[in-house]
């Protein structure tokens, strides 16, 4: 009875091993009650431990998804970039800037500009904040 709950153990043992070298737990534990649990042991101690892979597989992909999540943030970025472009080209040229639900109006046709010390926006000299950060600017 006592050699019997030993050799229990000892398969439970084989089996907690393979699980922290990234095999299954059962299974081990299945082969270690079959054929025995030194024996097995050993074999297991030989196989190469899957752990150190699947970090490595885990890093891998996670390095995977944050080159596409910088990648999609690239072209987001590149489209407003590209939209921004487009609507200062507007409003450099005097031309109306129309948005949805927005009336047409003339911006700034005299090209007196001043800048944002916050964010750097092209700003129309009458503005007292900038509409781009909301920044209070100071009075010329």
């Amino acid at each position: 009875m006592m050699s019997a709950l030993l050799y229990l153990g000892l398969c439970i043992l084989v089996g907690y091993y393979a699980s922290h070298r990234g095999r299954s737990a059962v299974a081990w534990f299945i082969i270690a009650l079959l054929i025995s649990p030194i024996i097995s042991a050993i074999i297991l101690a030989i196989m190469r431990d899957l752990t150190v892979d699947q970090a490595i597989r885990r890093t891998s992909m996670e390095k995977d998804r944050m080159k596409e999540r910088i990648t999609v943030s690239e072209t987001a970025m590149n489209a407003r970039m590209n939209h921004m472009e487009q609507r200062m080209d507007r409003l450099d040229g005097g031309t109306a800037v129309m948005n949805p639900g927005e009336e047409k109006t003339l911006l700034n046709s005299s090209n007196d500009w001043k800048y944002c010390r916050q964010c750097g926006a092209k700003i129309d000299v009458s503005a007292s904040y900038c509409p781009n950060c909301g920044t209070k600017l100071p009075k010329n």
